[in-house]
């Protein structure tokens, strides 16, 4: 029998319903963690350092407008983020 790979998966408190990647845990052992980040809303742990080169921060956007928002009124924010 092969051994699952295994993943903790770090998510900002401020998702209100996360992810569950039910559709990947057949194949992996995924454990997730609620935690403060200061940038992006979702990343591996140990990869979740936005100045580290190895870093994998997913941004996530719940529908169009959020998007729109960003762009417009909140670019400022946004463009924060991205840095």
């Amino acid at each position: 029998m092969q051994t699952k790979n295994k993943f903790n998966i770090i998510y900002d408190t401020q998702e209100k319903i996360p992810f569950t990647f039910d559709c990947v845990k057949h194949k992996f052992d995924i454990n997730m963690m609620r935690d403060n980040m200061e940038y992006g809303d979702y990343s591996l742990c140990g990869f979740d350092m936005p100045k580290d080169d190895n870093s994998i921060i997913i941004e996530r956007k719940r529908n169009s407008a959020e998007l729109v928002r960003n762009l417009g009124a909140n670019w400022e924010r946004f463009e924060r983020e991205l840095e």
